[in-house]
């Protein structure tokens, strides 16, 4: 509840801020305007917030590759005792793709998050949703977490030397194939490839899958 109320205050102090527009009727590019915050995570000490922050990015002009208007969003930072002063909302991440699912590593050392970012060792292939980390005092993320169907819904180990997080295995080679004739069949309630848990050593990156079968998820 202390973190969704200074995160509140932090977001009506940005509004109160900001110059205010001659009065006009509601437009849908007011509505595009809007940005809304989530995923609120405390820092174990108390002193630090990391919540999300969704809006639309709107599409380049002029460049070779546009950039698709969409809906992202990205984590932010603000102090929990000075939010108005030196601990002010700041952004803190800033992926093509956005980043979701912000978390601290049981010491406060580290930030987690999942985005989507390009392989450097393989432009070409599609991205996934991959577990990044990076310190909280600053520096470059790098992701922890490298397999095919990527992850999500993660959590530190107590001793936060581990993440644990969830994977859904990707198609099979021939439903890849038929995906791209376009003649697989949508059928309701029809795909199960149930999610499966896995761990990430963090000290040597080594990933386990502890699950096994398709019975249960």
């Amino acid at each position: 509840m202390k973190s969704r109320l200074i995160l509140l205050g932090a977001v009506v102090t940005l509004w109160a801020a900001a110059p205010l527009a001659a009065q006009h009727p509601v437009s849908l590019q007011d509505v595009m305007n809007l940005k809304s915050p989530g995923s609120v995570a405390m820092s174990p000490d108390g002193q630090w917030v990391l919540y999300t922050v969704r809006g639309w990015t709107p599409a380049s002009a002029g460049q070779k590759k546009p950039v698709k208007e969409e809906s992202r969003s990205h984590v932010w930072l603000v102090s929990a005792s000075d939010p108005s002063g030196a601990g002010a909302p700041r952004q803190i991440t800033f992926g093509d793709k956005g980043e979701s699912a912000p978390a601290w590593s049981p010491d406060g050392k580290y930030i987690s998050f999942i985005a989507s970012r390009p392989d450097p060792d393989d432009p070409a292939a599609k991205p996934s949703g991959q577990i990044y980390v990076m310190r909280a005092d600053g520096g470059e993320a790098h992701a922890v977490t490298s397999g095919e169907g990527g992850a999500s819904s993660y959590a530190w180990s107590p001793d936060g030397t581990r993440i644990a997080f969830l994977r859904v295995p990707p198609l099979s080679d021939a439903a890849q194939a038929a995906e791209k004739r376009g003649d697989d069949v949508a059928e309701y309630e029809g795909d199960f490839r149930l999610a499966r848990l896995w761990t990430v050593n963090l000290a040597n990156g080594k990933e386990t899958d502890w699950t096994t079968g398709d019975d249960f998820t």
